[in-house]
């Protein structure tokens, strides 16, 4: 996972 905050998906990414 390689992401800040994105605007509408928060930083844990529930497919990752």
């Amino acid at each position: 996972k390689t992401s800040t905050t994105t605007k509408t998906t928060p930083w844990i990414w529930p497919w990752t």
